[in-house]
């Protein structure tokens, strides 16, 4: 590892790598501001502090970022200018000089929020899978109440309830008491608490997050904005989930908005370009330029650069084809380490023949390959290499199917809208050599697939029936005749229990046998459970099944009345447990 690093994407750089901090935790680093006394702010940064400020209208965000995109580094700082802490203020001097440079009306609101100790404001942070949502919104109160000086937390730690609207009006009278101007939440890693509850079964209890998102929505006096942070896009988490659970959750989507967090600025590509000079072999004095600068505003590409900018730009990033340069930060992004890799890519590529977007598919195909998890991009890389399989000797055919699959991945998961001009002119680079007439061959093959209404191409992988939508259809006409205890007990038998140790040691059979109970048997428990016990059975573990807490509160209710029988045990889940939709 060099000792001298540079991380334009995080904004970060400093020579001293005792200094360095490779990742922030918002949670843990609360407490350590001189964590973050390293961070570089970018243009990139700006959205996401002005939202945690509550400066943008809308107050609840998702901000979709990569791994290694300085994220979090951002929201810790976010959060220590919300606080206004004394600790925090000279580390907040000099990253407020830095970020005079990117956003001079934004650093004139940190200094004033600094040079005022009035101004005070309490950061909640929550970093992955929070079982109870309430709970820890009461901790992380109190933790930003004693670092910031204010002595009410103890009235907030003594609230008992599971209510989040119940926590957050607390949390805001306290404000109020205190002159506190804003409260802000930020819940880095959420997306490990979607892929939770999904594991768990539980898909359907994202109610609290739209609950913060509504009550942020209207605060007014004493702003409440709610930052939750993830790697893939809400509804990429929603894989194998039934149709109407992805419904509510793009209902819930909605109550947000969406901060894509990825480096595609102007320095990002000036930085390619700066490496791609230095290291190139080839020479582009006969290209022409401008003409692929016109056909790239054309199809869409590098829109934010004037004419003479981008003839520059794709002079300097020579042999870098111009469909490649655009593609080169937003594939990092979207499959790998964001930057790192980027450059790796650019120092691993021999700069002496024209780069292609073959050439980064080839590059990125590896880790297109192992992105296996929710919303990755496993799924598009196999469609494309079961599409290549079937042009074994034909390269233009393959270049255009390695185009079109990396156009169609979107920065936060979702597909990208990638057109028939821009498809072509991809696959033709500086060649000069058309690709229409191969592009009409993998169209007849059914090797990709042209919606010409709305002028979207991507690589043919089967059919357009809607298989989720179907098997939502199926499934209703099976729920109203599903019986979940008679399906649990032939599928998943309740556990017998036997004190195995003690059994040997006086040589008897001594077990208690188990049974399942739902809501609608559960008034009849007494005499069924008494009843059923076997004469050689020394007791009965009865399970409640609860889908929801009101059942559970009255599965609680019922078990303290059972007093007939000492053999009859009751189990009561910790949480309600929604086997049936499972």
């Amino acid at each position: 590892m060099p000792s001298e690093r540079r991380n334009t994407n995080s904004g970060v750089s400093d020579l001293n790598t005792d200094l360095f901090l490779r990742s922030i935790n918002i949670a843990f680093d609360a407490n350590s501001p001189e964590r973050v006394g390293h961070f570089r702010p970018t243009s990139k940064c700006v959205p996401l502090i002005r939202a945690l400020m509550g400066i943008e209208n809308e107050r609840s965000f998702f901000l979709v970022a990569p791994y290694g995109s300085g994220k979090s580094l951002t929201a810790a700082y976010g959060q220590h200018l919300v606080e206004n802490s004394k600790a925090s203020g000279a580390v907040r001097l000099e990253i407020n000089k830095r970020l005079q440079l990117v956003s001079p009306e934004l650093a004139e609101l940190a200094q004033k929020r600094r040079i005022s100790s009035s101004k005070k404001g309490l950061a909640l942070t929550l970093h992955g899978h929070v079982e109870n949502v309430a709970e820890q919104l009461k901790v992380a109160a109190c933790d930003s109440l004693r670092r910031i000086g204010l002595k009410r937390w103890g009235a907030l730690s003594s609230l008992k309830t599971n209510d989040v609207t119940v926590v957050l009006t607390k949390i805001r009278e306290i404000c109020q008491k205190d002159n506190c101007d804003l409260v802000t939440i930020i819940w880095d890693e959420f997306g490990r608490h979607i892929e939770a509850l999904v594991a768990q079964g539980r898909g359907d209890q994202l109610s609290e997050i739209q609950t913060i998102a509504e009550y942020a929505s209207r605060s007014k006096r004493n702003l409440l904005t709610f930052c939750a942070i993830l790697h893939q896009g809400l509804l990429h988490y929603a894989s194998g989930l039934p149709q109407a659970i992805r419904s509510d959750w793009k209902k819930i989507e909605g109550r947000f908005e969406t901060i894509q967090y990825f480096d595609d600025s102007k320095e990002i590509y000036r930085l390619i370009a700066e490496v791609a000079t230095a290291r190139r072999l080839a020479s582009g004095d006969g290209q022409s330029f401008r003409a692929a600068q016109k056909q790239c505003h054309e199809v869409g590409l590098f829109s934010e650069f004037e004419a003479g900018e981008l003839v520059d730009l794709l002079k300097a990033a020579y042999p870098l084809e111009p469909a490649a340069l655009y593609l080169l930060p937003r594939v990092s992004a979207r499959v790998a380490q964001n930057e790192r890799t980027l450059f790796s890519f650019l120092y691993n590529s021999k700069l002496n023949n024209r780069v292609s977007v073959a050439d980064l598919y080839d590059f990125f195909s590896p880790a297109m390959r192992s992105d296996t998890a929710v919303g990755g991009t496993h799924r598009q890389w196999l469609e494309t290499e079961s599409a290549i399989s079937k042009l074994p000797y034909e390269d233009e055919g393959i270049a255009i199917l390695k185009a079109a699959c990396l156009l169609g991945l979107g920065t936060s998961g979702e597909r990208s809208k990638t057109s028939h001009a821009l498809l072509v002119f991809s696959g033709r680079g500086y060649s000069g050599v058309s690709s229409t007439k191969v592009f009409n061959q993998l169209v007849d093959r059914n090797l990709l697939l042209h919606r010409k209404h709305n002028d979207d191409v991507s690589v043919w992988h089967g059919t357009d029936l809607d298989l989720r939508g179907r098997l939502g259809d199926e499934r209703a006409k099976l729920v109203p005749n599903f019986n979940l205890i008679s399906f649990l007990t032939k599928e998943a038998l309740p556990p017998i229990w036997k004190p195995v140790q003690h059994n040997d040691k006086n040589c008897i059979r001594r077990y208690l046998s188990g049974a399942y109970l739902s809501k609608s048997s559960v008034e009849c428990i007494h005499s069924w459970a008494i009843t059923e016990i076997s004469p050689d059975s020394d007791g009965r573990i009865v399970y409640l099944l609860t889908d929801n807490q009101d059942e559970l509160n009255e599965a609680r209710k019922t078990a303290q009345q059972l007093k007939e029988d000492e053999r009859l045990f009751v189990a009561i889940p910790a949480a309600p447990l929604p086997l049936y939709d499972a």
